[in-house]
């Protein structure tokens, strides 16, 4: 995913940026695994900003939406700029 490559390279506005519009994508699809991701991505993001509280309450919403045992995992969304 793009807003994750930009989250590791540093570039923490851009990773942001993607990481909310795969956040729309995946709820305007009904794709909780994308959305699941990109809520990742943005803690990642709140954790470089030294939010910790932020962070921990966007992990835990990304780990209600993660595919469980058992359940097919939906398709990705690819979003290109």
């Amino acid at each position: 995913m793009i807003c994750n490559a930009h989250l590791h390279g540093g570039a923490i506005d851009d990773a942001q940026r993607y990481a909310d519009e795969l956040v729309r994508i995946g709820r305007r699809r009904n794709d909780e695994e994308a959305v699941a991701q990109a809520l990742t991505v943005c803690a990642g993001v709140q954790l470089a900003r030294g939010n910790l509280a932020d962070a921990r309450s966007l992990f835990a919403d990304a780990a209600a939406l993660a595919p469980q045992p058992g359940r097919a995992p939906s398709r990705f969304v690819v979003s290109r700029a």
